[in-house]
């Protein structure tokens, strides 16, 4: 990990990534880092490393004596046995200060030399790709930022915004703002820098849910909209308005390009931010590198593998510069497997495109395999030829068809001058063509305005086309033959030809023409094809090809990555007439040679005692021609010109590539550049440079602004794993530094994925334990001993984090963090990668760190309750200034903390049980273990109470309600031990309330007035007497199976035990067996399709399933006979059957307004039409008369048909009795 490099005073200052100035020192922005998430810290299992060894390859001593002699502050997570720094003597610190300017010196140094490696990789990769499936990292939310949105949630509780809320959102942000984003958990999720917006949105989420479940029924408003019309008022709340997050929002967007697709530009930014690089530093590297130039890149590649092939031959002659191996018998494996790396670099490198030339075709790429005993490329570049002696011993010549060319000529013809003698309404056009090839025809125009701007695009395999331009008359006699040619122009372009608009002269044809200074502007370029390397007109002289010195065209021409062809041309010839090949030549430069005529700047190409010389007229294409056959032969050692030539400026202009090249080399070597440019890759330790560079890309994701959790960005990844295959760092290798690098810094407190270590050590596992994942099966002694040191580290972390998962995985944040972490333990616990571990040893481990959690979880709380009593000391002890004072301090004391834990364990269950899912068991007895060290508090609390208090009794009220609603917790230890702690008051407390009620019951009664009915008083009749024959009846039709409410019987036995008056129940509908029928009748006319009701499948499904299960039943035609069922018992129970039933879901459509749909198209079967329900409205309608307020006429109605009195017996007896007169009916009860 990383040690801090400055002192403990220095001031804070934050990382920017998208910052153009010069960049400041990475060590010292996490040294920034580490102070704000000190808090975090976990206890640590290694020291920690200086920026000097990270920045140091492995090569070097990393124990310099002068390393430790710099005051340091405390490691970021400092182990028991270290000591804290000594402060130096002032003598002390005068030696140290030129010992730190040495180290950041040589620091400085080998992240140059770094970044020239890895620039080398962004402008020729060959071997990975930016992968584009990652997921996208949201933004990380900063200290600052959640300041901000803490003063934005109270200003909104406040009322100083103009978002509109009711009580309960208000309420909800209030708790959520007091219980979450104020807490230290809050502070400390965004000090491991792994906290999200979203993160915060989902926490309110959980926080909210049980709320919403429990507000009030709104009609036509459904909980799941009164939820998202919250959290859409929430990121209201969090985002704030235009102004505030305006320049966030300018930072984000232009962060959120380094998560995309990056271009080469993109990646040097990245990079020369993360290694510190300044640009004038990267600009004079890139020219002296020729980092856009592919060819010096592709030349660059074929350079270092031939290093690599020439290293593993060392390493065949001297075993001793092998790394030590768990088995000895690995050496062998070993080379061979550096064998296979660098024959797939070569086939990754041949499979780049060029226009001829294949993997495939004879002269491509030749197997390393080939090189074991044949192998003759020495250091200073000399190599086999592609001859027959890789086969059958015999020298093959190219053939023709592999070196044809394909060029793309563009003509245009813009206008023509010196027309004179044409009349001005002539019709004139022009025609071009290439010799030999298709002729094409300009527009038509007339003489006095001769302008076409016609172009004309030609292909042809020619390197020396002749392209001809003629101008023609029509001819305007009646008898019409050929149109007349005036003129005509012959232009023979080369490769190298790019000509803008310019006038040529034509050559007049036509005979007795008068004008003869005709001029045409045209405008002719020609592409050169990819597999062009460089072309011009060369003098040469060889022993078997061009044995004669004279001037040729000659093209250098690539037919694969590995084989280049130098051939010669002559005009309107595709083939070349002769040519060889490049490979094994090395090119010098060479003193001018006066016995040939021809030539003034020479060169040559010697193989094997046999050289081709050639000579140009110009420095400057010498200078080309040099380089460009160097970058073809691959030769290790770059041509040096003759120290005695010297270029004029008029012969070498300022923008040509000889003094372009000699400025750039200028200036790299003014500072000091070019001694990291020419450095061997071969020769330096790309395993420790490699550790460094992840150290530090990892530093840099950790501070930008996406809450990454340790992932590298697509462009962070592309890079490393083109370092890696191009050279040659091995994969356990690359995981294990990984893994050490994410460990320190989750070890610091900083938000790691746990899924993210669980795949590099399952990388690293599969590779020591001989697995091969990547095809490497020798393992280094090195990687095994590291491996079981990181195994080690990997296991005490996680039973840390799952010790402490209430403060690891705050809130259950990162999601799935939990459950990934408790994955990956059992996968740490296993010795091999075949054999699982024992579940029970998984389980014992789990339960150790529950068991520790418990402890730590409750000394917290505790300390957390104690601060917030001491905040409120001063109004209790006001509140409580008696004799009793101390002890009821302690029940309300003991009281806060018994709610805190429930929260805590509700907490719990909400936020963690789903990652302890195949662990409910253990998580239970984490519960227990919790109550246990609550209850020692909570004995101790009762204990001090008097014995005739009932002040403790709120706490028992409050933890046995939350006891028996949790069913792991009901009945357990801690709910029995609660029972025991509390029976004595619980008995006294229920004596107490079961004398207390009789007591009211009994004043209650002789205070009531009730009156008895009618007949009873006014005949005499005992309420005791009526209420037992009252019984007795609803006895005798219960028994015979009719429905009959029992409450009310309840109520007419209490009147009779108490000999007390009772209320009168009111009645209700029945259905009888005749509408039972109709019923049905109705349900299977709507499933036979008799009916105008619309419904869709599942509904007509569902009516299907009630009419056979219950309409047609047994069971419902005795609740029909038994006279206690009612339409309204139909439809609860369809109801029932209904939501049991899975509804499919429907877009924009919720299953409640489903429900309601379905509930009114079955009342509408039931009541069925108009004319059948007519006459049992009717009926009912006279029938709910009965449950109301009552006239005379109605109640002698009613019991005329209750007593079976007929119409006229009534009015005889009516009569008779003179009822009408009142005085009459006074009289009468008088007597």
């Amino acid at each position: 990990m990383l040690a801090p490099s400055s002192s403990e005073d220095e001031d804070e200052r934050e990382y920017s990534t998208g910052s153009k100035a010069e960049t400041i020192s990475l060590a010292s922005a996490v040294v920034d880092r580490d102070r704000d998430i000190r808090s975090l810290q976990l206890p640590p299992v290694s020291s920690a490393t200086s920026v000097k060894s990270l920045l140091t390859p492995a090569s070097e001593p990393a124990n310099n004596k002068n390393s430790n002699s710099l005051a340091r502050p405390l490691s970021p997570s400092p182990s028991i046995s270290s000591e804290p720094p000594q402060r130096p003597n002032n003598h002390e610190k005068s030696l140290d200060v030129p010992d730190q300017a040495e180290n950041d010196e040589e620091a400085r140094k080998t992240r140059l030399q770094l970044y020239v490696f890895v620039s080398r990789c962004v402008a020729y990769p060959f071997n990975a790709k930016q992968p584009t499936d990652m997921a996208r990292k949201p933004f990380r939310v900063t200290k600052q930022q959640l300041q901000i949105t803490k003063d934005r949630f109270q200003a909104f509780l406040n009322g100083d915004t103009q978002i509109a809320a009711d009580e309960a959102f208000i309420n909800s942000i209030k708790v959520y703002t007091d219980t979450f984003l104020k807490s230290e958990r809050c502070a400390k999720m965004v000090q491991s820098g792994g906290c999200s917006n979203n993160d915060f949105k989902e926490i309110f989420r959980k926080m909210v849910e049980k709320r919403i479940q429990n507000l009030p029924d709104i009609d036509g408003l459904n909980k799941e909209t009164v939820m998202n019309s919250w959290i859409i008022k929430f990121e209201t709340i969090t985002k704030g308005d235009d102004d505030q997050r305006k320049g966030l929002r300018q930072s984000q967007n232009a962060a959120t390009a380094s998560e995309l697709i990056q271009s080469k530009d993109q990646l040097y930014d990245i990079f020369q931010n993360i290694l510190g690089v300044k640009k004038f530093e990267h600009q004079l590297l890139f020219n002296a590198l020729q980092l856009d130039n592919s060819d010096e890149q592709a030349a660059a590649i074929r350079r270092e593998l031939d290093g690599q092939m020439q290293k593993v031959t060392e390493m065949e002659k001297n075993r001793k510069l092998l790394p030590k191996f768990v088995v000895k018998e690995m050496e062998s494996l070993f080379l061979e497997e550096l064998r296979s790396s660098i024959n797939l670099l070569m086939s990754n490198l041949e499979s780049l495109p060029v226009s001829k030339g294949t993997t495939d075709s004879k002269y491509g790429l030749r197997k390393f395999g080939r090189y074991n005993n044949s192998f003759r490329r020495s250091r200073r570049g000399t190599t086999s030829s592609i001859s027959k002696s890789d086969t059958d011993g015999g020298e093959t010549a190219l053939n023709k068809l592999d070196v044809v060319l394909s060029f793309n000529l563009e003509v245009i013809v813009q206008e023509v001058q010196g027309l004179k003698s044409l009349p001005p309404n002539r019709i004139i056009y022009c025609t071009m063509e290439i010799e030999g090839g298709e002729k094409l025809q300009t527009d038509q125009t007339e003489s006095a305005k001769p302008h076409w701007d016609t172009q004309g695009d030609f292909t042809t395999t020619h390197p020396l086309p002749v392209v001809k331009i003629k101008l023609y008359a029509e001819n305007a006699r009646i008898i019409r033959f050929d149109d007349k040619e005036l003129a005509k122009l012959v232009i023979r372009p080369t490769p190298s030809t790019n000509k803008t608009a310019e006038w040529n002269k034509m050559e007049t044809t036509a005979k007795g023409f008068p004008d003869k200074d005709i001029k045409i502007r045209l405008t002719l370029r020609m592409d050169r094809p990819q597999n062009l390397k460089c072309s011009g007109y060369l003098y040469a002289l060889g022993k078997h090809v061009w044995k004669k010195w004279k001037k040729r065209f000659m093209i250098l021409v690539q037919v694969s990555q590995y084989t280049f062809a130098m051939c010669s041309y002559k005009e309107k010839k595709s083939d070349p007439t002769e040519m060889t090949t490049l490979d094994g030549h090395i090119i010098e430069y060479t003193e001018a040679v006066t016995e040939y005529d021809g030539g003034r700047f020479f060169f040559n190409a010697t193989k094997d005692n046999e050289a081709l010389l050639f000579a140009s007229d110009d420095e400057n294409e010498r200078h080309q021609w040099v380089q460009a056959m160097y970058r073809a032969t691959g030769q290790a050692v770059k041509p040096q010109p003759p120290p005695t030539t010297t270029v004029s400026s008029a012969k070498a202009p300022l923008n040509s590539p000889l003094s372009k090249l000699q400025g750039d080399t200028d200036k790299a070597r003014k500072h000091g550049m070019d001694a990291f440019c020419t450095t061997d890759p071969v020769k330096v330790d790309h395993s420790a440079y490699f550790k460094n560079l992840q150290t530090l890309t990892l530093d840099h994701r950790l501070n930008d602004m996406f809450a990454s959790l340790g992932w590298f960005s697509p462009g962070q990844i592309f890079v490393l794993d083109e370092y890696c295959a191009r050279y040659g760092v091995r994969g356990c290798h690359r995981h294990l530094s990984y893994l050490d690098d994410l460990l320190a810094r989750a070890e610091r407190g900083m938000a790691i994925d746990p899924t993210l270590m669980h795949y590099s050590f399952e990388f690293c596992a599969s590779h020591v334990h001989g697995n091969r994942p990547d095809g490497i099966g020798t393992v280094i002694l090195a990687e095994k001993e590291k491996f079981d040191e990181v195994k080690e580290r990997l296991r005490h972390l996680l039973e840390y984090q799952i010790t402490n998962f209430r403060y690891c995985f705050p809130m259950g944040r990162p999601e799935g963090a939990l459950k990934s972490s408790l994955s990956f333990l059992e996968r740490v616990l296993m010795k091999d990668i075949v054999t699982p571990v024992p579940p029970e040893e998984v389980k014992s481990v789990i339960k150790k760190c529950l068991e520790s959690a418990a402890l730590v979880n409750y000394t917290k709380l505790s300390a957390q309750a104690k601060m917030d009593d001491n905040d409120g000391k001063q109004q209790l002890l006001h509140n409580h200034e008696n004799h009793n004072g101390q002890p009821m301090r302690k029940i309300e004391d003991i009281l806060h903390l018994a709610e805190l834990c429930i929260d805590l364990l509700q907490q719990n269950d909400e936020c963690y049980a789903e990652a302890f899912t195949w662990f409910t068991d253990l998580l239970v007895e984490h519960s227990e273990i919790f109550w246990s060290l609550f209850a020692v508090d909570l004995e101790s609390v009762i204990l001090s109470q008097p014995p005739d208090t009932w002040e403790g009794f709120p706490v028992f009220q409050v933890l046995n309600d939350y006891l028996i609603h949790n069913p792991y917790m009901a009945g357990g230890t801690f709910h029995q031990q609660l029972k025991n702690m509390f029976a004595p008051l619980v008995v006294r407390y229920v004596d107490l309330m079961e004398s207390s009620i009789a007591q009211s019951i009994h004043k209650g009664f002789e205070k009531e007035t009730w009156k008895a009915d009618e007949y009873c008083a006014r005949y005499g009749v005992r309420g005791c007497h009526r209420h037992l024959s009252y019984l007795d009846d609803l006895l005798a039709r219960a028994e015979r199976g009719m429905a009959i409410d029992p409450t009310l019987m309840h109520y007419s036995f209490e009147f009779c035990a108490s000999h007390v008056h009772g209320n009168r129940p009111d009645g209700i509908g029945t259905v009888i067996s005749g509408q039972l029928q109709i019923t049905k009748d109705r349900f299977q006319a709507f499933l036979n399709g008799d009916t105008q009701i619309a419904a869709d499948e599942a509904f007509i499904n569902s009516i299907k399933v009630y009419t056979d299960t219950f309409l047609k039943s047994e069971r419902c035609a005795k609740m029909v006979q038994s006279g206690g069922c009612s339409n309204n018992d139909f439809k609860e129970i369809f109801r029932k059957m209904v939501e049991k039933r899975n509804l499919p879901d429907i877009d924009g459509l919720n299953k409640e307004t489903v429900m309601n749909s379905w509930i009114i198209k079955f009342e509408t079967i039931t009541k069925g039409d108009d004319d059948q329900r007519k006459g049992l409205r009717q009926s009912q309608n006279a029938a709910t008369a009965s449950e109301l307020i009552q006239s005379k006429d109605q109640l002698y109605e009613f019991f005329q048909n209750i007593l079976g009195v007929k119409k006229f017996e009534h009015q005889l007896l009516f009569n008779a009795l003179q009822i009408i007169p009142m005085s009459k009916q006074r009289q009468f009860v008088g007597s």
